[in-house]
């Protein structure tokens, strides 16, 4: 074994900063803009749809108030604070009319795809750049991701272990990690996890050129029939389920019909903040406390000051947030936060999520703990729950999909299993069994 060829080491600040350079143009925030929107579906009848737009746009012009015409023609409600299209979400006839818009002016009926549309630009939004610790976690798992295919590049021809004499190198190894399935990497992804899938991969190989050798030796009979079996299971499962798996368009039309309802896109904040770190011993983190209430009690009108108002967040962030890249911006971050679809993800982030959409616009929080630091929040803008349209929520609902066919594929081949192996289950002998009897 020469396993310390899959050790790849983690990514450096250096790196990291670096490749964050190169990439600049992947990490901006699109222009976006707010707009008050009137959808009308095509549905069997596309002059009647056109018709009944047109009505909506003719009382628009005429003064009438948006959420009314809204609520009298949409087959979305009125948002409050309007509809946030980020450049590149919605259809091209769609944004070319949005950004073609001046502020407060209401657009031409057209339609997009499945639907007309009667659009109002409140505002433009322009694009703007993320900073490194905005987006550490995406170039961090880019650069691992580099480093292991450039490492792994590098030794291919090295080897990484032997069976009887036969070499297996690093390039193969690397090969069939990369044909197995996603939740497969995922589970053995990172220096230990590939360790233990070549550990696994061995055993594999030593059961196939070994196996009549090693099952003669009683004591380890039962462990190489659990290897078998289990690398057995794997490859009837990808055969059996995992390429039978697909899902039509018509099936994802059909599943955003039945639940458009739940195809909601979850509330969105602007926010700026102060971070205090807590440290790593009590005296550290009873000081950042009594900071983080300091900077509170400025904020906080009519606090231990005695001002009518409280002080600028902009100026109180300055002096005490310890994040050097938001506290040069008053405390503002890049972009919006909200509760996301990576569910790893948001197990951590969701206690912060939930303290800061808990906030009215323009409403500043007590200091609250998260993630090793005290945190001030205010709220600059809000965006409430919208409907997600077929575009935006396939994708989505396509995965969902297929894990229901996962699931149904793997039940009937469990199914298959059973009726072939021509089990029989004789209910007298189980109740008589787990009611304490004797059994025969």
């Amino acid at each position: 074994r020469n396993f310390e060829l899959l050790d790849v080491p983690p990514p450096t600040e250096e790196e990291l900063l670096a490749y964050y350079q190169e990439h600049r143009e992947q990490y901006t925030v699109p222009r976006r803009a707010v707009v008050d929107e009137v959808r009308i579906g095509v549905g069997d009848d596309e002059q009647s749809a056109r018709q009944k737009a047109e009505q909506a746009l003719a009382k628009l012009r005429a003064g009438e108030e948006f959420a009314a015409v809204t609520a009298d023609f949409s087959d979305v409600p009125y948002v409050e604070d309007g509809v946030v299209v980020e450049e590149g979400t919605r259809g091209t006839e769609f944004e070319a009319v949005v950004f073609a818009l001046d502020e407060g002016q209401i657009g031409p009926v057209f339609q997009e795809g499945d639907a007309f549309h009667v659009v109002r630009l409140r505002r433009l939004e322009p694009a703007s750049q993320q900073s490194l610790d905005e987006v550490r976690k995406q170039v961090w798992a880019a650069v691992a991701a580099n480093k292991e295919a450039t490492r792994f590049e590098t030794n291919a021809n090295k080897t990484l272990f032997t069976i009887h004499g036969q070499r297996y190198t690093v390039g193969e190894f690397y090969r069939e990690y990369q044909e197995l399935p996603p939740d497969f990497r995922t589970r053995y992804r990172g220096p230990q996890g590939l360790k233990d899938l070549a550990e696994r991969l061995i055993e594999r190989l030593l059961m196939v050129e070994d196996t009549y050798d090693r099952m003669l030796d009683a004591k380890n009979r039962q462990e190489i029939e659990e290897v078998r079996l289990d690398v057995l299971k794997q490859m009837l499962h990808q055969e059996e389920v995992d390429d039978r798996i697909e899902v039509s368009d018509e099936e994802v039309q059909q599943y955003y019909d039945q639940h458009q309802r739940q195809m909601v896109e979850p509330p969105r904040a602007r926010i700026r903040y102060i971070r205090i770190g807590l440290g790593q011993t009590e005296d550290e983190r009873q000081r950042a406390w009594e900071r983080a209430n300091q900077a509170y009690e400025k904020l906080s009108p009519g606090g231990l000051f005695g001002r009518g108002q409280g002080a600028d967040f902009a100026a109180v962030a300055a002096k005490y947030s310890e994040d050097e890249t938001t506290a040069a911006k008053g405390g503002q971050l890049e972009g919006w936060i909200g509760e996301g679809y990576d569910l790893l993800a948001e197990i951590y982030e969701h206690p912060f999520h939930e303290k800061v959409l808990g906030l009215k616009e323009g409403a500043i929080s007590q200091p609250f703990e998260f993630g090793g630091s005290l945190y001030i929040v205010q709220v600059l803008e809000r965006v409430e729950p919208r409907p997600l349209s077929l575009e935006e929520a396939q994708e989505w609902i396509r995965r969902e999909l297929e894990l229901q066919k996962h699931d149904e594929l793997t039940r009937q081949l469990s199914q298959k299993l059973l009726e072939q192996a021509g089990l029989v289950v004789y209910d007298s002998v189980l109740r008589e069994t787990l009611a304490g009897g004797t059994g025969s």
